[in-house]
């Protein structure tokens, strides 16, 4: 028998190793707490939007839940969400998830800049505009599609949300994975211009997701964890050490 002590000692490893929350904390909704922004260079602050200086806060660690709506205006021009996000030293991004998604359109896009503000915009009088915009867009971290499955593109859906942060989902194409579109480049938290990653780690985040379909609604889910300390790893491996030894002896 192993003892109840190792037991102890690998479950409280793999505990700190990694912690996560199925409790999600809704921290915007379009519907209760207004609009978001739809400047690239003013995102919305979820957890300060009064941007009083001071009192920006990080997200907590568990999920916190978006609710959006993406549509586009009688003029036809598309709605665009735009928010920014912060993630506190010793923590990270792990899950980005879209369990939620109507519309009559099955294909949204989500990019990410590790910044204050966007580096894109549609608007071709916007000091952000690019006109030979077509993805991979210029100065951002990484994007992806998401939506309902098409063909394919198994894209994310209710509860068969994909992580669009696990660049080893067999069942995602590079197209939806964030971490795989390192498209034109901008090196972040000690990767290269090419390098894939799975989180995001402590810093600002800016959001942009954009829709040409009508009435888009969406709820978009952050999982955030504490980054393991070097000596939680430590510990699982000499737990598993001691497991492989007392199988040793028993056999």
């Amino acid at each position: 028998m192993i003892s109840r002590c190792l037991w102890t000692v690998l479950a409280t490893a793999i505990l700190i190793a990694n912690p996560s929350s199925s409790v999600a904390d809704v921290i915007w909704s379009e519907d209760a707490t207004g609009q978001l922004s739809q400047d690239p260079l003013n995102p919305t602050n979820l957890l300060n939007p009064a941007n009083t200086p001071g009192m920006d806060l990080a997200l907590p660690l568990g999920i916190s839940s978006i609710l959006g709506t993406i549509e586009r205006n009688a003029q036809g021009i598309y709605d665009i969400d735009v928010y920014r996000v912060i993630v506190a030293p010793g923590t990270q991004i792990t899950s980005i998830t879209v369990p939620e998604y109507v519309s009559a359109d099955m294909i949204a896009v989500m990019g990410i800049n590790n910044d204050v503000f966007f580096p894109y915009n549609q608007d071709p009088l916007s000091p952000l505009y690019f006109s030979d915009q077509n993805p991979p867009v210029p100065l951002i971290i990484g994007f992806a599609a998401f939506g309902l499955q098409s063909g394919a593109l198994p894209f994310t859906a209710g509860g068969d949300a994909h992580n669009l942060l696990d660049i080893n989902d067999p069942l995602l194409t590079d197209y939806s994975k964030i971490g795989s579109r390192a498209n034109a480049g901008k090196p972040f938290d000690g990767h290269g211009p090419t390098d894939k990653f799975s989180t995001l780690g402590p810093g600002d985040y800016t959001f942009y997701l954009q829709q040409s379909g009508n009435n888009t609604g969406y709820r978009l889910d952050i999982l955030v964890t504490a980054i393991p300390e070097p000596t939680s790893f430590a510990m699982v491996g000499l737990a598993i050490s001691g497991l492989a030894v007392l199988r040793r002896k028993r056999s």
